[in-house]
């Protein structure tokens, strides 16, 4: 949902691709300018798109890891002996409760094998030169390797289309029909498609990759927004340079920037079972006439109160540009009264970035809906209203009491977060809501911003662990030219800590059950993995691991 300064060469390189010509991407390597992840539901797999930016293969891939093994391989932070098990040490300075026999370098406050202290003990220590390229105190772990008793991080991979931009996942809700539990959506710039992916419970990918004809790839099939005549009643196909995403939360309505169009495009996704056009996304509509290059596209959630009240559901997304110092609201209206139904989007009203000396360069955007979502669960708490009906999930009557509790909730403002480049910020502003005789909606208002370093791209929104134990809200704005995610705290308005990151930090992912982000390294295509745990001092906010092996550019070497 953002751009980074690698943009403008893949315009250059589009125009020399051609799908299905050159060498298939290689099966030992898993990571491959990597430029959007994602996690299922509970953090049980990490998805990593991979764009061959460099067109050294004829296909990019989406690559599905199994994250109980690669966290079986990370370090385990310790204070003192007690702290580990298995017959481990800690490897700390205070040797009245440490035994570790280390007598050289810096303690790396992990559980280490007593004797002789080796923190890395699945790869091997980097030189101080090495960590000026790669943060971190080890080597990198082979994401194909099972040795050692440890089952493979890496679960499953499929061919896509060269140049995606990033990756989206949605659980498929209770109510649709039996099938994979599992959706992932990514945008393809090589052939200016919406590709979509099942994915199971073991996280195994399936996108026809064995029908005949797709040789492991992603079947025709399961690329949308050019076949106007099976996808829709106006004839439209999606426009060029697809960009950025976001679903909303059941995942029926996807929204898709266009950037060198000046336009977004309208999907929206069937959770039917089986094959054809009757099951996932079909594009329905192109909002044209915007007023710049749009970029980052995040959707508005929807309010309890909403679902309480019966109201229909009118979705809606903000999107930020690169050219204009403005947010867009664009609502979707499904029409399903038409038959067959024709939705279409519109734009109500858009907002203005006054924060900023020029604020016409947004990149990355993110709503953080935590402490809406905190004050109705206390309303279905209070009220005995379980979460699948709170959520809509089920079909319920509600008590009186519970709707005016979730409609004084939807007052609470929606955080929405933007990174700019003109000058580098992050943004922050709140929703409004908005009411007149004709549409009511929330309109977010900019007041606040933060420096951020040079190359500011994506902002995502997540929750660390505090040093009680206790999980916070936090936003990780990701800035690619500079090495560096600032961690920054919105309910005390301040950037508190910085990661320092590799070569081309393009996408981050949040763990919150198990306080780890997972970055994905554009430049030097590997994923690192950052400590979220503030109990760990040492170690919070640090590149704790590197998994594949880091392989420079080829224009580089």
């Amino acid at each position: 949902m953002a751009q980074s300064s690698w943009v403008g060469l893949a315009f250059i390189l589009s125009g020399c691709f051609l799908s299905g010509e050159g060498v298939s991407p290689p099966k030992d390597r898993t990571v491959y300018f990597p430029v959007g992840l994602a996690l299922d539901s509970g953090a049980r797999h990490l998805f990593i798109v991979n764009s061959d930016f460099d067109l050294q293969y004829n296909a990019g891939t989406l690559e599905s890891w199994d994250l109980d093994a690669l966290r079986a391989r990370l370090p385990v932070a310790c204070k003192s002996d007690a702290d580990c098990d298995g017959g481990n040490v800690c490897d700390c300075a205070d040797a009245a409760v440490c035994s570790s026999q280390r007598t050289s370098g810096v303690p790396s406050n992990w559980c280490v094998a007593p004797g002789t202290p080796k923190p890395c003990p699945f790869s091997r220590e980097l030189s101080a030169s090495e960590r000026q390229l790669y943060p971190g105190r080890c080597s990198s772990i082979d994401p194909l390797s099972a040795t050692g008793g440890y089952r493979a991080i890496h679960q499953d991979s499929v061919e896509i289309g060269a140049f995606a931009t990033d990756v989206i996942y949605r659980a498929r809700p209770p109510s649709a029909p039996p099938d994979q539990p599992g959706r992932l959506f990514v945008p393809v710039r090589g052939d200016a498609t919406l590709h979509w992916i099942d994915v199971d419970d073991d996280g195994n990918l399936y996108c026809g990759q064995s029908d005949p004809g797709a040789d492991g790839a992603c079947a025709h099939s399961h690329r949308r927004g050019d076949n106007p005549q099976a996808e829709n009643t106006r004839g439209l196909a999606m426009l060029p340079e697809p960009f950025g995403i976001d679903a909303s939360e059941s995942g029926e309505w996807i929204m898709v920037s266009n950037q060198s169009s000046f336009a977004t495009g309208l999907f929206h996704n069937a959770w039917a079972a089986g094959g054809g056009y009757g099951n996932g996304p079909t594009y329905q509509y192109t909002i044209a006439g915007l007023s710049a290059q749009p970029i980052g596209v995040v959707a508005v959630p929807r309010s309890r109160a909403s679902i309480a009240v019966n109201e229909p559901e009118l979705p809606e997304f903000l999107v930020g540009f690169r050219g204009a110092a403005q947010i867009d609201l664009l609502r979707v209206y499904p029409d399903a009264d038409s038959s067959p139904p024709r939705p279409y989007a519109k734009a109500p009203n858009s907002s203005p970035i006054l924060t900023n000396s020029n604020g016409g360069d947004s990149r990355g955007m993110a709503i953080d809906v935590s402490v809406r979502r905190r004050a109705e669960a206390t309303c279905a708490a209070r009220h005995g209203v379980s979460d699948d009906c709170a959520s809509g999930v089920s079909a319920c009557d509600f008590p009186s009491d519970y709707i005016d509790c979730v409609q004084q909730a939807a007052a609470t403002p929606l955080d929405v977060l933007v990174t700019n480049r003109a000058p580098a910020s992050l943004i922050l502003g709140e929703t409004r809501q908005v009411i007149s005789d004709a549409v009511s909606y929330d309109l977010p208002t900019f007041a606040a911003t933060f420096p951020l370093e040079f190359g500011a791209a994506r902002v995502v929104t997540g929750e660390i662990t505090n040093a009680r134990g206790e999980r916070e809200r936090r936003a990780f704005s990701v800035s690619f030219d500079s090495r560096r995610i600032d961690i920054f705290d919105p309910a005390r308005g301040r950037v508190e800590a910085g990661i320092i990151t590799g070569r081309g930090p393009q996408a981050m992912a949040i763990d919150a059950e198990h306080a780890l982000g997972y970055v994905a390294h554009f430049t030097d295509s590997y994923i690192g993995v950052v400590d979220l745990n503030q109990k760990h001092a040492e170690t919070y906010g640090v590149m704790i691991a590197m998994i594949e092996t880091p392989s420079a550019p080829r224009a580089s070497k």
